[in-house]
């Protein structure tokens, strides 16, 4: 809690820490503002608790895109019903660009289910938002680890609809070197554990299956060698799925999208979350 899971929260990156102990048991805890970088946006805290002092570093972050549903998104989306009747399936709902594709799916009429791994607060909010702004429950949510979980023994039912995702920590690695374990981890998401899930939601029924690739394979962008390799393996994956079963797979090399999922200490130019989202519903739609 010292560290910044209260002060400063959410939206900030932990520099450093220090801590003292004495005895003081009388003192009420109290947080101070000792200083401030405007440019570096770096602040130094201290926090004065019973028997210890502590003082925190942390960077303040831009605070991501709201995925709260607007009165204008739902003005705009519901009624149009290009989802009725059908039951989408969204491996890695419950946070970044997932839940804002959950959102608009269900706003358009579908019957939603997000997965989430270990964002349990985080699936609730997604589903409660969903359904206190439809008349109907059109949102539930179930834990899924993509890696060592069974998609047979957890999703019991038909889904017409496939999202995929789920993702691992994206790290920008500045050295020249290759990493071989951070590509196997990579790997296991975007490539074998895809792989899987897709043929088990082919062998129930399902029809369409979108996969989010990235800008970064035809970017010149260094440090990400690992994760465009297995993003491209993925894409492999993808093509050789739709040229084997009767199934429509969507590939969309998407740029960085404003989400909680991409808090940076660099303040680039991120998309649009809903409009990313409402682009990937048409598309999966036609």
């Amino acid at each position: 809690n010292i560290v910044g899971m209260q002060t400063p929260g959410l939206n900030s990156l932990f520099k450093s820490f220090e801590i003292s102990f004495r005895y003081q048991d009388n003192l009420t805890p109290v947080f101070h503002l000792k200083s401030f970088h405007d440019r570096l946006k770096l602040l130094k805290l201290q926090y004065q608790g019973k028997n210890f002092v502590a003082e925190a570093e942390a960077f303040l972050l831009k605070k991501s895109c709201s995925s709260s549903i607007s009165t204008s998104l739902k003005k705009d989306l519901v009624g149009r019903n290009i989802f009725k009747g059908r039951e989408v399936l969204i491996i890695g709902g419950s946070r970044g660009i997932g839940s804002f594709v959950a959102k608009v799916i269900a706003l358009l009429g579908g019957k939603v289910t997000i997965s989430y791994l270990v964002g349990l607060t985080d699936a609730i909010d997604v589903c409660n938002d969903i359904n206190i702004n439809l008349s109907i429950k059109n949102a539930i949510f179930c834990k899924f680890d993509v890696i060592n979980d069974n998609y047979l023994d957890t999703f019991k039912k038909k889904y017409d609809d496939l999202f995929y995702f789920a993702t691992p920590t994206i790290n920008n690695d500045l050295s020249n070197t290759f990493n071989q374990e951070s590509y196997i981890k990579f790997k296991q998401f975007y490539c074998d554990s895809f792989r899987k899930i897709s043929l088990d939601f082919i062998a129930k029924g399902g029809e369409k299956i979108f996969y989010p690739s990235s800008i970064y394979l035809q970017k010149d962008i260094k440090g990400f060698e690992e994760y465009k390799l297995a993003k491209e393996g993925g894409e492999l994956i993808c093509t050789e799925i739709s040229s084997k079963f009767p199934v429509k797979v969507i590939v969309n090399r998407l740029d960085r999208v404003d989400t909680d999922q991409t808090l940076s200490l660099i303040q680039d130019k991120f998309l649009d979350p809903y409009s990313v989202a409402i682009d990937i519903a048409l598309q999966m739609s036609r």
